[in-house]
């Protein structure tokens, strides 16, 4: 996508915008077919209204009500979530809907809302802006999004990072993350088989992330509190853990933790008890039920389970499906800080229909030193490329590789485990045949 730069010093300080070549277009009227002859040069303020209202001419404003930049990205940012908002109240998904498809409905329409908006960044006072100009003082084409920020001696800012939240002071002190990415991911956790409520076996499961290339993976089915998930007895799990080391000789390219999904109870004990537990690799502890407890209470209740050496990470935090179900009221502050201070990881379930942690909850894990683990909750191989959603949530929330439990090898995650509880996994006493 080519961009045209339009700069103006408003307020001693500099700000341009981004105009896409998609709206280089009569239709949208006050661009007049090319959009450097928009001139903000000694504007403070724009107009109100779409993109193409939004270009204003020095000393002409054509009758429309005249804003501060600020107040106008304010607007903009209303429009995505009034976007959000008729997408709750006109599309809630089937049980039978392809949540992929649905992902794709949704991202289309915030992403027409965000299109509407100019994208304004600040350089600091007394940035240079002829890098931003031709010979003729003219707005200067620019290739990429790069050129743009390389010109106004900012560091390159991902988009994920443009919310108005420090970025651009970031960018000018040297300090933006490095965000994880797909590369970084070495193997996944939460992942069902069709022993609780998932379509495919066991091996079925493990050959498909192997091919996705994958050095590891934790089997994590319900656990038996779950009956409406077919949640697995202690025998049937004792079962499950004689296949894990069957296939474990079978395919030893991939290392097999055994799991379990377990459900967080309403006192934040968690199901089949720490005894049982301590039989198995991996907790994941999530809230499937009794979502209408008081706000005290589900804290409380969090709390207990993050604070609990058994568990890994706690599932899907919030407990929301969206456009569907509001996530558990509690003061996930708190949780943070006692997950912060326990060692347990919080999810970034990757889930189309959960993105649980909200993009919001993981920069505060990110500030407050919590490990995230991004989880596909994947209940067939065909959801275990729901990745890439919970990529998009973690880079959101300026989450680097150093913070995310599974972008480390499989021996630094088994010795992260053994820290959290104190004493070697079963795996690691059984002797595993993997790296």
């Amino acid at each position: 996508m080519r961009f045209e730069l339009q700069v103006g010093r408003l307020r001693q300080r500099i700000r341009f915008r981004l105009v896409p070549d998609s709206y280089d277009r009569p239709r949208h009227g006050g661009l007049s077919g090319h959009p450097r002859e928009c001139d903000l040069r000694g504007v403070a303020s724009v107009t109100v209204g779409d993109f193409a209202q939004h270009c204003v001419q020095v000393g002409e404003v054509q009758g429309r009500k005249r804003m501060p930049v600020a107040e106008v990205i304010r607007v903009e940012r209303a429009k995505v979530e009034s976007v959000r908002e008729k997408a709750t109240r006109e599309r809630r998904p089937r049980q039978d809907a392809d949540p992929f498809a649905f992902g794709e409905w949704e991202n289309r329409q915030l992403d027409a809302a965000r299109n509407q908006a100019v994208l304004v960044l600040e350089g600091g006072d007394g940035t240079d802006a002829q890098g931003l100009l031709d010979g003729r003082g003219r707005p200067r084409p620019a290739e990429s999004e790069r050129d743009v920020y390389a010109a106004l001696g900012l560091a390159y800012v991902e988009p994920e990072l443009r919310e108005g939240d420090g970025e651009i002071e970031a960018a000018e002190q040297g300090r933006l993350p490095r965000l994880i990415g797909r590369d970084a991911l070495r193997g996944l956790f939460h992942v069902h088989t069709d022993a609780s409520d998932g379509r495919d076996s066991l091996e079925t499961m493990v050959r498909a992330t192997h091919e996705a290339g994958y050095a590891y993976v934790a089997i994590t089915d319900h656990s038996q509190s779950a009956g409406y998930a077919g949640g697995l007895t202690m025998d049937r799990m004792r079962a499950q853990a004689q296949e894990i080391r069957e296939l474990r000789r079978r395919l030893p390219g991939i290392r097999i933790l055994h799991g379990t999904e377990a459900d967080i109870l309403a006192d934040g004990s968690i199901d089949y008890g720490d005894e049982f537990l301590a039989e198995l690799d991996f907790v994941v502890a999530s809230v499937h039920s009794r979502f209408r407890l008081t706000r005290e209470e589900q804290t409380a209740r969090l709390i207990r389970a993050v604070r609990n050496p058994r568990v890994a990470v706690l599932g899907h935090p919030t407990g929301r499906l969206l456009l569907s179900r509001e996530g558990v009221t509690a003061d996930m502050d708190a949780v943070i800080d006692a997950a912060a201070e326990s060692g347990c990881a919080l999810e970034v379930n990757a889930s189309p229909h959960r993105m649980d942690l909200d993009w919001r909850l993981v920069r505060k894990c990110v500030d407050r030193g919590v490990m995230l683990a991004i989880d596909p909750d994947a209940h067939s191989t065909r959801e275990l490329d729901y990745v890439p959603y919970g990529l998009a949530m973690a880079r959101k929330g300026w989450a680097e590789p150093g913070c995310v439990l599974n972008a480390r090898d499989a021996d630094g995650v088994v010795a992260w485990l053994e820290r959290r509880r104190g004493g070697p996994i079963p795996e690691a006493r059984q002797g595993s045949s993997a790296g």
